[in-house]
């Protein structure tokens, strides 16, 4: 239908326009434009568009996602690999970050303890200026006595300051910081030992710093059983409540030992030095008497075997009628070639053989000893000295020194404080071949006592009685001149353990400069991976967009595809 008065020429060309183009659009419909046919239940056209516009739609939802995260994977589907990468690296980013804290609390603790040893070695050099002020006999008994009430009070003070000086209830300054209960700071992302730092304060123990006056008991000091050293077993030691082990490899040389200890004492606060200064003591009652009619007769026939290193070493008593000094003399006749010497006791009225000890000098070992206990009134049986296994615990009290033997190589711990402990491996007969028991189960050991300033008293037995000994007194010329001696002792020790703070300190602060970097490194490599490249996506997102604009678009003409059937029902 066409508008009134509309010219006639138009709507003829208006009308020919539209069948012509009806007919085209039928025409190319049906020769296959679209190689599908004319419907309308099914508009393909649109379903494509609309297909086309999802993915738009999904891939701008996903750019949006990202541009507000900031993160390129918000979810493992986004990049399953680069999710696990990404919270690997952000394990150890946030582990590393940790333990800078941890590191920085560590200087903290140290400085703790470094300050209140700056106030000990205060205290320390005052004290050592009224004992100087003390030795000089200008001064009267009284003024000796007010010097004494002021070092009395210092002293007090240094053992307060041990007691209550902690840290986030960690006590710092009484020893009980040190040994298996030193203070571990996890100062990495892992869990292994490379990633601590141990802080061991046994130097910094002013509790006993504080202390000037000692018990007099040596005795119960140290306690090992017989023995030889054997490859292979696993040794335990307990000094000044640090318990180690050590498991040599070979026993052949003092170096094997040495070896497999300085390897085991690494960390543990405890060092040591090659020695050669073992005492052994024979037991002091009698092993075995050998009784004859008319004193320092022999009347018991026996040949004498000793077994040293695998060799063989005969001595026949019988054909001698000898008494004790002359069996040590045809045993040490018969041993001359081994240099190994014997040296034995016999009694006033009976001939007692009581712990014969052998001692050897060579060049590798000075001193070098086999507790040697012999026992048998058999005739023509061969005794023959057997090996036992050592193993057992050393206990070492503060402020003494101390020394033991087990087989034949020397071993000499030393303790911070510069007293020193030797350890000579030396054999000791448990039993003999034809069953009889030669000797006491336990080595008998010789221990070096040292008063406070570190002079070497006598003998053990002379001090083996209980008494307090005080050291903090300026009484008179001598007892001052100790006083400074003992106070440059405790100096020093304060000093080493202020220098050894210091050490740690200056540790701790390199640590955190490493993990720093580390962190730093680390989170841009989790970045790389995880994080949203804000200027790539920003492209994508613009993409998206226009292309979303444009499928819009083109599924609202797509929808109106169809009308053109009606043309065909006209």
């Amino acid at each position: 239908m066409f508008p009134i008065g509309a010219p006639i020429g138009v709507i003829v060309r208006q009308e020919a326009w539209r069948r012509t183009s009806s007919q085209q659009v039928a025409g190319w419909l049906q020769s296959g434009g679209l190689k599908m046919s004319l419907s309308i239940n099914q508009n393909i056209m649109a379903m494509n568009s609309y297909r086309n516009l999802s993915v738009t739609q999904g891939g701008l939802a996903k750019s949006l996602e990202k541009l507000s995260s900031g993160f390129r994977i918000n979810r493992a589907a986004d990049d399953a690999a680069g999710l696990a990468i990404s919270e690997g690296l952000r394990s150890q980013v946030g582990g590393n970050r940790q333990a800078v804290r941890n590191a920085q609390d560590g200087i903290s603790l140290v400085q703790t303890a470094e300050g209140a040893l700056n106030e000990v070695h205060s205290i320390l050099q005052r004290m050592r200026v009224l004992a100087v002020q003390g030795a000089t006999d200008s001064n009267s008994g009284e003024a000796r006595n007010n010097i004494n009430t002021e070092l009395n009070q210092l002293r007090e003070e240094l053992e307060r300051i041990g007691k209550v000086t902690n840290f986030n209830g960690t006590n710092l300054l009484n020893g009980s910081a040190s040994g298996p209960n030193a203070l571990k700071f996890q100062v990495g992302a892992n869990g292994d030992v490379n990633n601590r730092i141990t802080v061991d304060l046994h130097d910094a123990d002013v509790t006993a710093i504080s202390q000037f006056s000692r018990e007099d008991k040596v005795s119960q000091v140290a306690k090992v059983t017989t023995g030889e050293l054997s490859a292979g077993s696993t040794y335990t030691f307990n000094i000044e409540g640090k318990s180690f082990s050590f498991t040599p490899a070979k026993v052949d040389k003092p170096e094997d030992i040495q070896a497999a200890l300085k390897e085991a004492l690494q960390g543990k606060g405890i060092g040591y030095v090659a020695g050669t200064k073992p005492e052994v003591d024979a037991p002091a009652d009698l092993v075995t008497a050998i009784k004859g009619a008319d004193a320092g007769k022999n009347t018991s026939k026996g040949v004498y075997t000793l077994t040293i290193a695998g060799k063989k070493y005969r001595y026949d008593a019988a054909a001698h009628g000898a008494d004790a000094n002359a069996i040590v003399q045809g045993l040490n006749e018969a041993l001359k070639d081994s240099g190994y010497e014997l040296v034995g006791d016999k009694a006033e009225k009976e001939v007692a053989i009581t712990g014969f000890k052998l001692k050897a000098v060579t060049p590798e070992t000075q001193t070098r000893e086999v507790d040697f206990k012999l026992e048998t009134t058999a005739t023509g049986t061969d005794v023959k000295a057997a090996v036992g296994k050592f193993k057992g615990q050393i206990g070492i009290p503060s402020g003494q020194g101390f020394e033991f033997s087990v087989d034949g190589k020397t071993i000499s711990f030393k303790r911070a404080d510069g007293k020193s402990m030797d350890i000579d491996m030396a054999h000791s007969v448990t039993s003999v071949e034809n069953g009889k028991k030669a000797g006491l189960d336990d080595t008998h050991v010789t221990l070096s006592a040292f008063d406070a300033n570190g002079t070497e008293l006598d003998t053990v037995a002379k001090y083996s009685k209980k008494g307090i000994v005080n050291t903090l007194t300026v009484e008179d010329h001598d007892s001052a001149q100790n006083l400074i001696k003992v106070l440059d002792a405790k100096i020093q020790s304060v000093s080493t353990a202020r220098s050894n703070l210091g050490a740690v300190q200056n540790r701790f602060e390199h640590t955190i400069t490493n993990l720093n970097v580390a962190v730093e490194n680390l989170a841009a490599s989790e970045s790389r991976v995880r994080d949203t490249d804000m200027a790539q996506e920003m492209m994508q997102f613009t993409r998206n967009q226009i292309l979303s604009q444009a499928g819009t678009s083109m599924l609202a003409q797509a929808n109106q595809v169809p009308q053109g059937v009606l043309s065909l029902l006209r």
